[in-house]
């Protein structure tokens, strides 16, 4: 049980605190920078016009991709693939830990610990990033859907 006292380490709980903070609020992080992008004050002229038309350039993108079915399915199969990456390298770290050359890597630095396990983290990121922008796009894409077909249907009712 020695292992777990790792557990209780500063920097494993605020690691995992910010993990699940970070999924729980997710969607509000999003709104939070879409309204300073709308309310961009304290900018000057040409970077406030900047901002905002990498914005509206986004959101074009964005709703052409959720018109375009092949585009969503493409976006859903490329999380699953992140997904599938991130768990094979993390059983790959795990065994190499268990069993491989990894035995003694709590013996070094901080820093070279990180660097070694960094292709985790970064596989983690990539695939927690392609999957709130996968999710994303399946609502919007239900939602005018739904709105779409609502309307058509008033007006056949009348």
């Amino acid at each position: 049980m020695e292992y777990l006292s790792a557990f209780r380490e500063p920097g494993v709980i605020i690691s995992v605190t910010i993990t699940v903070v970070g999924l729980l609020f997710s969607s509000h992080f999003k709104k939070t920078g879409d309204w300073i992008i709308k309310h961009l004050g304290l900018l000057p002229g040409r970077l406030k016009a900047d901002a905002k038309v990498k914005f509206w350039r986004y959101k074009r993108q964005y709703l052409e991709r959720v018109y375009n079915p092949a585009e969503l399915n493409w976006q859903i199969v490329r999380t699953y693939s992140l997904m599938l990456l991130f768990a094979m390298s993390l059983t790959l770290y795990v065994l190499l830990l268990a069993i491989g050359p990894l035995k003694g890597i709590g013996t070094l630095p901080t820093g070279i610990q990180l660097f070694i396990c960094s292709p985790v983290l970064v596989l983690e990121a990539l695939w927690l990033f392609q999957r709130e922008y996968t999710r994303a796009l399946i609502d919007t894409a239900g939602k005018r859907v739904t709105s779409q077909l609502t309307t058509r249907y008033s007006r056949r009712t009348r």
